[in-house]
């Protein structure tokens, strides 16, 4: 008949040889048996704590619940009665292992041994020193266990003593798997100290290696960020621990259903307006530019322009198709070219989407930024400002519709700023650090200046040659004096 020892593993393994003689052999394997004597006690702390909360709770159900004396007193009486059992319940199976093993040795010593481990090693599984629970290591410093080497953000399983060794490098510790809050607290760019309190609040540890990527995502990149929204994919942003085993490993950044943040509107509306002026500054970029450049060339080369080129050229032109005359053909070819450029360019300067022009408004426009009426100098200086002005406004366009394109950029005050920080400068200026009355360090600044670039000289930092007392007015084309040479 099988022996019922409580554990089924080693209950099926006795049934099997269940029909073996072990009488004929009980005194050569006596002492064998010596070793299977009751083991000590296997009652340990966390038995003895549980007991006694339970009989502090059973004495409060009592007519004396105030009894803290009566409470302990259950409790360690339950105590010793668990202890007693456990005791008892063990030295009873491994008496029954050690039996079995005897009969097995009777067939095969290896069968036996090999029995006997088995059986031991499911038997140590229902102690609760040998439970096995999984662990997040946070530790910096590696640990080996069993030849398996585990770093932070691994999960590691320990017994309950291994739990006590490591519990400084350790946290969780349950078996309720992985698990997702139902909601998560808002996220808002932070400044870099404030974004690691926050994620640390939430469970993170900080020696994860997900922590640095978690705070540089709601840390802000410019201080008129700090305390605004995190927006991913056009919606506000929760963060969101997640847990395993009792224990967060990392935190979810995930957008939220319901009101579309003001930004994303603005952000969407913007771009398609970006979008729909793209081709107007594709058209200055390949055919504006170019001409403006051929005409500053021009002008620089001493091609003349004024009142009395702007009488003459018809008159110019007449001659030289009538008598061929050659004299002045390089001049007029100048001048008509000049004249080229300026129709060319008057419609240009045209505010994108306005309706038709009139005659009146079309002279405007070409005399703003080329005419033959006006001195070569004035030319210049316009067409100068106009081709600044037109590459601001095709880098402001191209920089807005990235900063409206990047991930890391949601609120429109930080694109204002950014797109304020922007140098928009037309003309060149004596930089703030340099002091106007140092002349050599002013020279070497003006010397550095490009042939052809335009001046501010509204200060009077730069004086005319002739008389040291008088500014050289208001704008100066850096090589002018050297135009036509």
């Amino acid at each position: 008949m099988a022996v019922d020892t409580g554990n089924s593993y080693v209950d099926y393994l006795l049934d099997q040889t269940k029909d073996f003689d072990y009488e004929a052999e009980q005194k050569k394997y006596a002492d064998r048996l010596q070793q299977f004597s009751p083991p000590p006690e296997r009652y340990n702390f966390f038995d003895l704590a549980t007991d006694i909360s339970r009989g502090l709770t059973a004495q409060q159900q009592t007519d004396r619940p105030n009894s803290l004396a009566g409470g302990l007193a259950l409790g360690f009486n339950q105590a010793s009665q668990s202890m007693q059992q456990k005791k008892e319940e063990y030295a009873k199976a491994r008496r029954e292992i050690g039996l079995q093993a005897a009969r097995l040795a009777m067939q095969s010593e290896e069968r036996a041994n090999d029995y006997l481990n088995k059986a031991l090693a499911e038997l140590a599984k229902t102690d609760s020193d040998n439970e096995m629970k999984s662990y997040l290591y946070v530790s910096n410093e590696p640990l080996t266990i069993d030849g398996q080497t585990y770093t932070a953000g691994d999960f590691i399983p320990l017994t309950t003593s291994q739990a006590l060794k490591y519990k400084t490098r350790i946290e969780g510790g349950s078996t309720g798997g992985t698990k997702v809050t139902g909601g998560g607290a808002q996220a808002v760019y932070l400044r870099r100290e404030d974004a690691e309190k926050a994620i640390e609040a939430l469970g993170l540890n900080r020696n994860l290696p997900i922590f640095e990527d978690i705070v540089q995502k709601i840390t802000a990149k410019d201080p008129a960020q700090i305390n605004s929204p995190v927006i991913i994919g056009g919606r506000y942003t929760e963060l969101t621990p997640l847990t395993k085993d009792g224990a967060v490993y990392n935190i979810l950044l995930s957008g939220t259903d319901g009101q579309m943040p003001m930004y994303t509107i603005i952000q969407e509306e913007r771009i398609k307006a970006i979008q729909k002026t793209k081709d107007a500054f594709n058209d200055k970029v390949t055919n504006v530019l170019p001409a403006v450049d051929r005409g500053l060339s021009l002008l620089m080369s001493g091609t003349d322009t004024g009142l009395v080129t702007e009488a003459l050229l018809p008159i110019k032109q007449i001659a030289q198709q009538t008598f061929g005359s050659s004299a002045e053909s390089a001049g007029i070819m100048g001048a008509e070219d000049l004249q080229a450029i300026s129709f060319f360019l008057g419609p240009k300067m045209r505010p994108v989407g306005s309706g038709s022009t009139s005659d009146m408004e079309f002279k405007a426009y070409q005399a703003a930024v080329l005419s033959l009426g006006k001195t070569p100098e004035a030319n210049y200086i316009s067409m100068y400002a106009f081709k600044k002005m037109t590459e601001n406004a095709i880098m402001l366009n191209r920089k807005e519709e990235e900063l409206l394109s990047d991930p890391t950029v949601t609120d429109i005050k930080t694109v204002n700023e950014m797109l304020k920080a922007t140098d928009t400068g037309i003309f060149e200026k004596l930089p703030e650090d340099i002091d106007p009355n140092d002349e050599e360090k002013v020279l070497q600044w003006f010397n550095s200046l490009p042939a052809g670039a335009v001046i501010d000289n509204s200060r009077g930092i730069f004086t005319d040659r002739k008389n040291p007392n008088k500014s050289a007015g208001p704008f100066i084309i850096v090589g002018w004096e050297n135009r036509g040479k």
